[in-house]
């Protein structure tokens, strides 16, 4: 099977399925958050005014989010995003390019993987829709926990937005050439969740000498368990 015909085949079979959540993770739209939660203050001190604005601004539009609700139903972890086609201006600027953005990613419930579970679904969720990227933008502080997070999992540094945040870009589909010429561990890290089309060989990070090849469809390569760590 070519790697064309795979990806047709692996999106199809997304797009029929509703995308599996651990049961803790409610998908839901924005404007269905409370905004006075405690958990927004953080982010209302980093942004100023514009926050609200922006809020305001997505709930209107739609936006839907990933969130997380403690026993006494505040907001423990929240992910919102957004599915775009459009040129970004950067620096240096973004092409044109469907891209799948991470608007707010914010977890305070620690210690259960769920800043994990973000970067998986919106790995499925950005395949599903076709994006051949994601990103996010992020006011870099020093021995940020959010950064170490996403590095792990492939988001690089790539630009920086006029506010002065950092813009964090993760592959999402790379092509084949790339792939080949880089090592397997750098491999599963900067692409997982990836597929593999069968053609091109790729180790597992937990037995490099164990070979995955030969697959008639793409499928997820497994990941190093790493220690809780807040996200």
């Amino acid at each position: 099977m070519s790697i064309a015909n795979a990806y047709r085949t692996l999106v199809k079979r997304v797009a029929d399925h509703q995308l599996a959540r651990p049961p803790a993770l409610d998908e839901r739209p924005v404007h269905n958050l409370n905004m006075n939660d405690p958990f927004f203050d953080s982010l209302k001190r980093e942004y100023g005014p514009e926050f609200d604005v922006w809020f305001g601004r997505i709930a209107q539009e739609g936006r839907k989010c990933w969130v997380y609700f403690e026993d006494d139903h505040s907001i423990g972890a929240l992910l919102i995003f957004k599915v775009e086609q459009e040129s970004l201006p950067f620096n240096p600027a973004f092409p044109k390019r469907k891209r799948l953005k991470l608007s707010t990613f914010k977890v305070t419930h620690v210690g259960h993987k769920i800043g994990e579970l973000f970067v998986k679904l919106a790995a499925h969720h950005a395949i599903a829709e076709s994006c051949e990227e994601a990103y996010l933008t992020h006011f870099t502080k020093p021995q940020d926990d959010l950064v170490e997070l996403i590095s792990e999992y492939g988001f690089e540094r790539v630009a920086e937005t006029r506010t002065g945040e950092e813009v964090f870009l993760k592959e999402i589909l790379p092509n084949r050439e790339k792939i080949s010429k880089l090592p397997a561990t750098i491999i599963s890290q900067r692409y997982y969740p990836m597929f593999d089309d069968g053609l091109a060989s790729v180790y597992s990070i937990e037995n490099p000498k164990r070979l995955r090849c030969n697959t008639k469809y793409w499928r997820p390569l497994p990941h190093r368990n790493k220690r809780p760590r807040r996200s």
